[in-house]
């Protein structure tokens, strides 16, 4: 009796299946047996499950939530003050649920066979919430063809011949410990985002005040958003390293130059590589305040605005307005309205030996000079660059 009530009790777990994610009926069944919570997430093909099943989810909680209260932004200032609040609790539940699918990426560590095979074109939600999947929602998660056009913006396309011209819809490929560090610097760069704008409140009835308006509600958000992305910038380093030295070819997501077999919608060549690790090289000691932006007067463009914030010879502290964040922040910009120039105090420093000059602006004035010529404008082959391999 004993061995056929523990036969009966096994019964459920062996009816299902392994996950998967390469056609729709077997993502919708593997999601919906997927582990709930992260504690449940044992194996390395659950843990995959779970992240990928609780990320699709939340694209279709925020989709669905976007849907519901637009309508609701032409409403009286009493409607802005409710719609405020429902904003930042929106954004702390987005914010909880990356901590928790972060988590769960930082446990996962892929020998060879471990990965889940995946083909996002498949995966078919309902995501605004209307009870009907459109053609937009059919191919959300559709891998779009390799190429070298700029990065676009623009709402969700409802032309099934347009998926079928510019996306791979029956791409896959297979996950390996490279593409884990892809998704968790993304995942940690996310949430930082995330921390950054729900540190800052808004108050619709200081519309007269617009001075304060915006505020610093916590604190010690920014140095959570801070900590979140300095880590997203040495785990994407951290991932070109280990995709440069996988050595095998088959069923990739992000290549190296050698590898042939993938369905990454960019080309990487050396020179990616090479520009990649050495912008991060730049970036993470000027992110954490070791070194100090200064724009020379050759910049234009954003690059030139930095020489109005600091005097001669000092530079911008990153880390510091992340350590000291502007109550107001919007002072800066009316106090910039009156005399032409941003104040931002607290941020700026002397240049010393402990403190040195960065190297990111000039690197991205060479880069830029480097691709002048490129017919597609560098930097919007930039910005799509930093889109999918960040």
């Amino acid at each position: 009796m004993r061995t056929l009530l523990l036969a009966a009790s096994l019964l459920p777990t062996l009816a299902i299946a392994a996950p998967d994610f390469t056609t729709t009926t077997g993502f919708q069944q593997t999601c919906q047996h997927a582990p709930q919570t992260a504690q449940m997430a044992n194996a390395n093909a659950d843990k995959q499950a779970f992240v990928l099943c609780r990320d699709v989810a939340l694209v279709q909680q925020v989709s669905g939530w976007l849907k519901t209260n637009m309508a609701r932004l032409d409403q009286s200032k009493t409607g802005y003050k409710q719609l405020e609040e429902d904003l930042h609790r929106e954004i702390l539940l987005v914010r909880d649920h990356l901590r928790t699918t972060r988590a769960v990426l930082t446990k996962i560590n892929l020998q060879k066979g471990d990965g889940l095979k995946v083909t996002p074109g498949t995966w078919q939600v309902d995501l605004d919430g209307d009870s009907k999947i459109d053609v937009w929602e059919k191919y959300f998660f559709a891998i779009p063809k390799a190429g070298t056009r700029p990065f676009e913006v623009h709402p969700p396309m409802n032309e099934p011949d347009y998926y079928a011209n510019e996306y791979q819809l029956d791409a896959s490929f297979r996950i390996d410990q490279s593409d884990i560090l892809w998704a968790l610097a993304y995942h940690q760069f996310a949430e930082g985002i995330i921390e950054l704008v729900g540190a800052y409140r808004v108050n619709p009835d200081e519309q007269k005040d617009f001075e304060r308006m915006v505020y610093l509600g916590d604190p010690k958000g920014m140095t959570r958003a801070h900590a979140l992305i300095t880590k997203g910038f040495e785990t994407s380093l951290a991932m070109s390293r280990s995709v440069l030295a996988e050595t095998d070819d088959e069923d990739e997501w992000i290549p190296n130059p050698k590898q042939k077999h993938t369905a990454f919608p960019l080309t990487l060549d050396a020179e990616s590589f090479s520009t990649w690790q050495h912008l991060l090289e730049e970036v993470i000691p000027a992110w954490k305040g070791k070194t100090l932006l200064v724009s020379e007067k050759m910049d234009s463009g954003m690059l030139a605005g930095v020489t109005e914030l600091c005097p001669a010879g000092q530079g911008l502290n990153i880390a510091r307005y992340f350590q000291k964040p502007l109550k107001y922040p919007m002072q800066s910009f009316t106090a910039m309205n009156r005399d032409g120039r941003m104040h931002l105090p607290g941020g700026c420093q002397t240049v010393d030996k402990q403190h040195p000059k960065s190297g990111l602006f000039a690197y991205i004035r060479d880069y830029m000079s480097r691709h002048e010529n490129d017919p597609q404008a560098p930097g919007m082959h930039f910005l799509r660059h930093l889109y999918w391999v960040n």
